[in-house]
């Protein structure tokens, strides 16, 4: 690189400003292990996934009515006032990010019976710095929210039109919300902080909601029956809840020195 741009350093007479730089060939080989590794990133980005229906509702079904109930309080919590409580909604979210990446790094390395040390360990480390740093705390939050959102709308969209050998590029529908998201909260705080935990509470609230409808038998029959042609329908209620959540916040005054 530097005898690139040596080269580029020229009089007005054609010669070359003498730099000292060794004189290095032109075409200098390529490492051949970093094809190998685009190769890994792009495999693993193809296996980004989101879970399919059966797999998401198998999930809400282990949980216990009082879990359902709880997520719809704190989903309604983030919805109503998350622009009031921003910094707090903000710091929670960040020590929930900790506790993932922490009880993730201790399963990676071997130590699956220390994961819950390591995810305390996660969520107080991130959850502490969340407090006198909001914007950086809302743009890891944004981030980590659009990825998730992204990537599930998009497998439900391509869904939708019948195309399953799209839902391998469901990381691409993450990173656009997530870009998306990060630009926001960057440029107008206050409406990214209104929209990102409008937009968690409703995923929250629906999840929660769904949790107590699988308790019973039929309500679970009628569910599937309806969700696995259209999985799409998902998207209502979770749109529903956002706008009615980011109305509220409009008409809840926020804390002005956020």
């Amino acid at each position: 690189m530097l005898h690139i741009l040596a080269r580029m350093n020229i009089y007005s007479d054609g010669n070359t400003i003498p730099t000292g730089l060794p004189d290095l060939p032109d075409n200098v080989p390529l490492d051949p292990a970093i094809p190998e590794r685009l190769g890994e990133f792009h495999t693993w980005l193809q296996n980004i996934q989101a879970p399919s229906l059966d797999q998401f509702f198998g999930y809400l079904e282990t949980l216990h009515p009082v879990h359902g109930i709880l997520l719809m309080l704190v989903g309604l919590l983030y919805m109503v006032l998350g622009l009031r409580l921003g910094r707090a909604m903000m710091t929670l979210n960040l020590a929930a990010i900790g506790a993932a990446i922490g009880g993730l790094v201790a399963i990676q390395f071997g130590m699956p019976n220390q994961a819950h040390i390591a995810a305390i360990g996660g969520a107080i480390t991130l959850g502490v710095m969340a407090l006198p740093l909001l914007k950086v705390s809302c743009v890891l939050s944004s981030g980590v929210l659009g990825v998730i959102l992204g990537a599930a709308g998009w497998t439900t969209i391509v869904g939708a039109f019948q195309r399953p050998d799209l839902a391998s590029y469901a990381w691409v529908g993450g990173a656009v919300l997530a870009v998306l998201l990060i630009l926001l909260s960057l440029s107008l705080l206050r409406v990214a902080i209104a929209t990102v935990t409008a937009l968690q509470g409703a995923a929250i609230v629906t999840c929660g909601l769904l949790a107590l409808c699988l308790q019973d038998d039929q309500l679970r029959q009628t569910l599937y029956s309806a969700l696995r042609p259209k999985p799409w329908l998902l998207l209502l209620p979770i749109g529903g809840c956002f706008i009615a959540g980011a109305c509220l916040q409009c008409f809840t005054k926020g804390n002005k020195k956020e």
